[in-house]
């Protein structure tokens, strides 16, 4: 059984039985050709491969259509970092709510591709 949860309320959204008896593998893909909607799914994977088809929930200030890329914990500020292609939102770990977010941080054309917190 594969679950999908919204960890900004803490709610699953889906469910999935895969037909399988072993899981040994799973990943999350979505598609990204121009002119068709954008697909996302779950495989899972044992002997046999399984694709499932979800829908995230779409709500523009938490949301982005571009999937994130990395996520880091801070344990001194007790709080998530996600960084997107084009954007970091820091999350606040003890309510799950978003409590920043900094847009702008390349050129136009450039994206971001990984992040580091340093001791500090």
């Amino acid at each position: 059984m594969v679950k999908v949860w919204d960890v900004r309320n803490f709610l699953c959204i889906q469910t999935f039985n895969a037909p399988v008896e072993e899981l040994s593998s799973f990943c999350l893909t979505y598609s990204t050709i121009p002119t068709q909607p954008m697909k996302k799914r779950v495989i899972c994977g044992g002997k046999k491969m399984h694709y499932f088809e979800y829908d995230e929930p779409k709500d523009q200030l938490l949301t982005d259509e571009k999937p994130c890329i990395s996520v880091i914990f801070n344990m001194t500020l007790l709080c998530f970092i996600t960084m997107h292609s084009d954007c970091l939102k820091i999350w606040d770990a003890k309510t799950g709510r978003l409590s920043s977010v900094y847009r702008g941080l390349t050129n136009p054309g450039y994206e971001l591709t990984c992040m580091i917190l340093d001791s500090r």
